[in-house]
């Protein structure tokens, strides 16, 4: 180590009593680093850098024949086309070093080699038996290889999941390997993850039958990745007008062919087998290419007519594409590294919508599946869309899901004496919290013989009982939407039930002026001549609007209230014992409510059905079934 301790601290007329004390440490350690017998560490070397206002490269440098030249034995990642004898040709070039298991796994460079490769050390030295080797690490201190994610597999958007992975502050780095070699990867534990497609013919089962005869029972975690299209990659316009796999065995096409193993050369020999055609009849059958991209490559230049591979690498080299079949891609990870850090985020990754999203703008992949098999449950709140879009991609991993959705709430009113406290209680139902909250009444059905009473009451609830403004102000009892957007979708649902033939009877404006400016303020409106068919009686619309149906009899109330893809709650106001026992058992509801309006409470069970809940229902006592597993034990005492 040399060190210009002695230099600065002479030219800024400093003792090494004064200088100890400003660093913080004796004087005796000022001596020793000066005369090389101490070397400080990063905090008291960053402190001396900045009493002298120099950086700490100005006050110490490592001599260059003091640099550890550190060499490590590793595990050599066989290439998959060769031998260990064939991997001597590697010795003295630049390979990438990742720590597996407490175990170094050092990677030649991956071919088609179109950059310059990333190096972390030199390979020294192979062993012909038993992949080992000899690396010499370039930067020791580093040790990057310690944290870095290492992915054998050979679909070409794992590089999506690499930039997401980066990202997210995570190093990986996947080798190009189908999934039978990435399964025997994982299996002597040089790879933290394997990604495979292996098809089992008879029963037309993807990836799992395979797993269970690899590994033994609860080893290994199954995270889903993607369904994708695979088939013939040919060039643009189809020049030789290859139709589908039969023409493969024609005299004029020339295919390029992948390794044994790999997922697409099964399916191309299983179509051999079955039609009893003769390898030999295929040109280019002995031609192999190792992945999907350079498979496609041959045949963007012209090497080839055609070859199997997936629809994303034709996309890439702007190729043509033959469907064959749709099939499924899977990653396996070893459960006792499901806590790596890297395979953590990697799992949380799959999750995300931006990786889904960039995954299929590739081309012919769908990423509905994809997810973290780390996640038991999932609970949600929100729209009925997104609440079906979970549920779909869930059901990949058999998670289950707590889902509490949209709805388009009634209440009926039949054969009731206090249609004042009715209309009281239904206007808050319907307005409280600007109408913004799951179980707000938005429809009233009313017998006709009690229609225009009940109508003139609401009425005069809706326009005396509220006041519009800042909710933090105590006389305020209905607030603004939620947003401009949400506030204009309110409106034209007021607007489109005037065109449909129905009267505003009270409100019906957005609010401008003054304090209604800093926000999107819509009065409480009522509806009425509402028919079931038109679209303020059928849509969620979540905002101060209530809509008033008349009807005949309690029958047709009861078909009016059901006839709705949502069923969070319901309610009904009636002195008829027989109205309420049959509005109990018929309303397709998850909450029903007897005379009075949707208001919960907090220690009963919360949940809707049809399209507006699933799974367990949230709060009170059901809710502690979501949350825990039920478990059957049967004991016999002898």
């Amino acid at each position: 180590m040399k060190n210009n301790l002695d230099y600065y601290r002479h030219k800024h007329g400093l003792s090494m009593i004064n200088l100890a004390k400003k660093a913080g440490v004796r004087r005796n350690a000022i001596y020793d680093m000066e005369t090389g017998a101490y070397m400080p560490n990063t905090e008291i070397a960053l402190k001396l850098a900045g009493i002298f206002g120099v950086g700490v490269e100005d006050l110490f440098q490592l001599d260059p024949a003091d640099v550890i030249q550190v060499m490590e034995p590793a595990e050599l990642l066989p290439s998959g086309a060769e031998d260990m004898e064939g991997m001597e040709s590697y010795v003295g070039l630049p390979v990438q070093v990742c720590e597996v298991e407490k175990r170094l796994v050092a990677m030649p460079p991956q071919p088609p080699v179109w950059e310059l490769q990333p190096a972390d050390a030199v390979l020294l030295a192979v062993r012909k038996c038993g992949g080992k080797a000899e690396i010499q690490i370039l930067d020791y201190a580093e040790k990057m290889f310690q944290k870095r994610l290492l992915i054998a597999g050979s679909d070409p958007g794992v590089s999506v999941l690499l930039r997401q992975l980066r990202r997210n502050g995570v190093d990986a780095v996947a080798i190009p390997r189908n999934g039978t070699q990435a399964l025997d990867l994982l299996e002597q534990s040089m790879v933290h993850v394997a990604g495979l497609r292996i098809k089992d013919e008879a029963t037309g089962e993807y990836n799992l039958h395979v797993i269970r005869e690899r590994f033994p029972k609860g080893t290994v975690s199954v995270a889903s990745y993607a369904f994708r299209e695979a088939g013939i990659v040919i060039a643009r316009g189809n020049p030789k007008g290859i139709m589908g796999i039969e023409d493969l065995a024609r005299e004029d096409v020339r295919i390029v062919n992948r390794e044994a193993g790999s997922g697409v050369r099964e399916t191309l020999d299983s179509w051999l087998k079955k039609h009893d055609v003769p390898a030999r009849d295929i040109a280019g059958y002995e031609t192999v290419e190792t992945c999907h991209m350079s498979a496609a490559w041959q045949v963007k230049n012209g090497a080839a007519d055609c070859c199997l591979a997936v629809k994303a690498a034709a996309c890439a080299f702007g190729l043509d594409f033959i469907t064959l079949e749709r099939e499924r891609y899977d990653l396996v990870i070893r459960k006792r590294n499901l806590d790596n850090p890297g395979v953590r985020a990697l799992l949380n990754v799959l999750c995300l919508a931006a990786f889904r999203r960039e995954l299929e703008g590739l081309g012919g992949y769908d990423a509905s599946i994809s997810g973290n098999p780390l996640v038991r449950g999932i609970t949600f709140t929100g729209s009925t869309d997104v609440g079906r879009r979970i549920n779909r991609n869930a059901a990949a991993n058999f998670t289950k899901v707590q889902l509490e959705m949209g709805g388009k709430n009634p209440s009926i009113v039949a054969d009731y004496k206090n249609l004042d406290k009715a209309a009281d209680e239904l206007a808050s139902a319907a307005y409280a919290l600007a109408g913004q909250r799951c179980t707000s009444i938005s429809r009233v059905i009313v017998l006709n013989n009690q229609a225009d009473e009940f109508e003139n009451l609401l009425a005069e609830k809706t326009t005396g009982n509220f006041t519009v403004g800042n909710g933090m102000n105590p006389d305020v009892n209905i607030g603004p939407i939620m947003n401009d957007k949400a506030g204009k979708d309110i409106m034209s649902y007021i607007q489109g039930a005037k065109d449909e033939g129905a009267t505003i009877r009270a409100g019906g404006n957005q609010l401008t002026g003054g304090i209604y400016d800093k926000g999107f303020y819509i009065e409480p409106t009522l509806i009425t001549n509402v028919t079931p068919k038109m679209k303020v009686a059928i849509d969620e619309i979540f905002g101060p609007v209530l809509a008033v149906i008349r009807v005949n009899t309690f029958d047709e109330a009861l078909e009016v209230a059901n006839d709705t893809k949502y069923g969070l709650s319901a309610s009904v106001f009636t002195d008829n014992l027989r109205y309420i026992y049959r509005f109990a058992q018929e309303i397709e509801s998850g909450m029903a409510h007897i005379n009075h309006g949707t208001v919960t409470d907090g220690t009963m069970p919360f949940g809707g059905v049809k399209g507006s809940g699933l799974g367990q229902f949230s709060k009170g006592k059901t809710n502690k079934d979501f949350f825990t597993q039920l478990k059957v034990v049967y004991t016999k005492y002898l």
